[in-house]
């Protein structure tokens, strides 16, 4: 919209006819007509005068015309090109604002997808721990070893005997854990302890993982979608 324009619908909203315009703003009726069909150029004081006129903050209707406009028409004008100058700085720290809000949500959809593809908050890294069953006090921690205990001098008949004493105590457990154990370890339990050694480790998908990494992309998606939005409909 150019400034004519604005002037004459203005006016005619106040329901204002040219010359009793042009006799609130001061200002020659031809002068006025010249102005409102864009045949003329004013300064901010004839601005300010008929703005007034219509019961207008000047630079609030300076602010309603097309930027092309003001910038070829109005640029001679120091309090407009201060006026452009501030809108200018303020829309360039608005798009920066924008664009620093979808570059941390783009950066956050990356730490959620990576977390969830390495697993790092769910380990899915199991070790596995076996005991056969519970040590009584002054048994060697091999009492259920399927061979022959050469370190306390146990002949073939001993084992013999340990084995079949031992078919009523057989009691295999497992414990796991996401976390390599320094060693093969005891835990005391009723009866006696148990000795636990390594048997291995195993893969064991978390669904929560996949959770996460999904929620990664939707974030990084809004992310993508926000960088659009910034240069697509910039202020």
């Amino acid at each position: 919209m150019t400034l004519g324009e604005l002037i004459k619908l203005t006016r005619k909203q106040k329901d204002m006819t040219q010359p009793e315009l042009a006799a609130a703003a001061q200002i020659e009726q031809s002068y006025l007509s010249k102005l409102e069909n864009d045949k003329c150029t004013p300064s901010y004081d004839v601005i300010q005068k008929v703005a007034k006129a219509l019961g207008q903050d000047p630079m609030a209707m300076i602010n309603q015309l097309s930027r092309e406009y003001a910038s070829q028409k109005l640029a001679h004008i120091p309090e407009v090109v201060a006026e452009c100058a501030a809108l200018k700085a303020q829309q360039t720290r608005i798009l920066k604002k924008r664009f620093i809000y979808a570059a941390a949500v783009v950066v956050l959809g990356m730490g959620l997808f990576f977390v969830g593809q390495l697993s790092l908050l769910f380990p899915e890294t199991a070790y596995t721990y076996r005991s056969d069953g519970v040590i009584k006090t002054g048994e060697t921690p091999m009492q259920f070893d399927d061979l022959m205990i050469h370190e306390i001098g146990e002949t073939k008949e001993g084992m013999q005997a340990r084995l079949k004493s031992n078919a009523d105590r057989f009691d295999r457990k497992f414990l796991s854990f996401h976390t390599k154990q320094p060693s093969d370890f005891f835990q005391d339990v009723e009866g006696g302890r148990r000795y636990y050694k390594y048997q291995g480790r195993y893969h064991s998908p978390d669904i929560r993982n996949s959770l996460v990494a999904i929620l990664g992309m939707m974030v990084m998606v809004s992310g993508g979608f926000g960088f659009w939005y910034v240069f697509r409909f910039k202020p």
